[in-house]
């Protein structure tokens, strides 16, 4: 699974080492070692025509058929295995509506005895993690207001995660789906045919890039 990661890194810094046309709700993301599910984070999705975004958006994606955000929903992560074999709340939304979170790393604990021992994974080279993820938007109803009965609508996102490998199976069973390279994220972005592909399929394996290998 993927309960936190971190990026520190200044906005412009972001903004500079991230190709992407605009940054929208960019001021909605505050820079730290330790985000959470239900906080702010930027993400990468397709913009208009074809180009990138990023985009600030809240972790923890609530569907688009909502009339009220269920704090009891489990979304924070979405198991591979459910979007390749079909079904399932994710039907509607894995084929056109992925985006790649940005990260230095994530973390994971280690249970020993009663303790649990954090270990941060990231790129061994320095560079942005990109972490794939589903994304959805929805106007939910405002019980509060009695005039117009709906709030702006609500940007959220769930990370996908796989097995993990062999180097990283005595951390944990789950990792997050790695997009290493552009041509991984390039893919993974690429919502044209609006259905999932075998090609989506072979990118949520788990991570085997021996070219950009992680370190904890």
């Amino acid at each position: 699974m993927c309960g936190r990661f971190a990026l520190r890194l200044a906005r412009p810094e972001i903004r500079r080492v991230v190709e992407a046309d605009e940054w929208i709700d960019e001021e909605q993301f505050v820079p730290r070692y330790n985000i959470a599910p239900r906080s702010q984070a930027p993400v990468i999705r397709r913009g208009q025509p074809g180009g990138y975004v990023l985009h600030t958006m809240k972790w923890g994606l609530v569907p688009h058929w909502s009339k009220h955000e269920d704090k009891t929903l489990s979304t924070t992560n979405a198991r591979a295995e459910n979007l390749v074999e079909g079904g399932g709340m994710w039907a509607s939304i894995k084929g056109k509506k992925r985006c790649a979170v940005v990260a230095q790393g994530y973390y994971e604990w280690l249970t020993k005895g009663k303790e649990k021992l954090p270990h941060f994974t990231k790129p061994r080279d320095g560079s942005l993690m990109l972490m794939a993820a589903l994304y959805d938007s929805v106007v939910l109803e405002d019980p509060t207001d009695k005039t117009q009965g709906q709030t702006a609508p609500l940007w959220t996102f769930s990370i996908v995660t796989t097995e993990a490998n062999k180097d990283f199976s005595w951390l944990h069973d789950r990792q997050p789906v790695i997009l290493s390279t552009r041509a991984a994220l390039d893919t993974w972005l690429n919502t044209d045919t609006q259905t999932w592909t075998p090609a989506l399929s072979k990118l949520v394996r788990p991570y085997s890039d021996g070219d950009h290998p992680l370190e904890w």
